[in-house]
């Protein structure tokens, strides 16, 4: 596609999206073909991140740009047999439009808040867990998950029926700030592959302690799924530095 138009010589915008790029031009070659209206667009940016460690596609060499930068059209220029070349560079905006992590920070370590009884009993709960085969995928929805009943999830559903799928969705609000979140079972998870946390608002604190967890070298988990949570940056950069620390997970 001839994208050449809309980058005029000097013009400023904002690119608003996350978008994957690729830091080789030989990997290029597969995506371009050689014949037909092409684009290549070239961006100079100090707010990327080299993903490549994370991504499915490791010989792409892929690097995420982050959203909501301010660019300059230096250059557009038709090279012939349909192929144009579009050189961008970062400018900085006169105000910042987003937080962008700085590379090196850290998470701090957490110290996981200890107010689990292991002597509760929750027998509805238990009972819908035995109702799942194990090594399956289990479902919870609507249950009141406090610290204590994540407790019996971790016992009975990860560490007795070994569930390598696990799905919380539609929790009540005393889940938002539920600092525990059974992380302490999930960093010494030995089995659960996929954890999806459907939630709206999911508080900055379960967050952190959800990516401390899963800093401390979980080998199992290969997927984390956060849907409707409306990340703040907060959360996005806890997160991040996880995933530099946990090189086994995908996104």
């Amino acid at each position: 596609m001839d994208l050449s138009k809309e980058f005029t010589k000097d013009k400023t915008f904002i690119w608003w999206l996350f978008s994957s790029c690729i830091s080789t031009i030989e990997v290029i070659k597969h995506f371009l073909g050689d014949k037909g209206p092409r684009t290549i667009i070239n961006v100079e940016t100090c707010s990327a991140k080299d993903i490549s460690r994370h991504s499915f596609h490791t010989t792409e060499n892929e690097i995420l740009l982050y959203p909501a930068r301010q660019l300059k059209v230096i250059s557009s220029i038709d090279f012939g047999s349909q192929l144009h070349i579009v050189q961008l560079q970062e400018v900085q905006p006169l105000f910042s439009l987003i937080h962008i992590p700085q590379a090196g920070q850290a998470i701090s370590p957490l110290t996981f808040i200890s107010s689990i009884n292991s002597t509760y009993i929750n027998p509805e709960l238990k009972q819908l867990i035995e109702q799942y085969q194990s090594n399956s995928k289990i479902t919870l929805t609507g249950q009141r998950l406090t610290d204590q009943n994540m407790y019996i999830v971790v016992k009975e559903a990860l560490v007795s029926k070994k569930f390598e799928e696990l799905w919380i969705a539609r929790q009540p609000d005393n889940f938002r700030r539920c600092q525990n979140f059974g992380c302490e079972g999930l960093s010494k998870n030995t089995t659960l592959k996929m954890l999806t946390i459907d939630q709206d608002h999911l508080h900055n604190g379960g967050i952190q302690y959800l990516a401390s967890a899963l800093s401390r070298t979980n080998n199992t988990l290969e997927s984390l799924a956060l849907e409707r949570t409306e990340l703040t940056d907060n959360g996005i950069e806890y997160l991040s530095e996880m995933l530099k620390m946990n090189r086994h997970m995908k996104v």
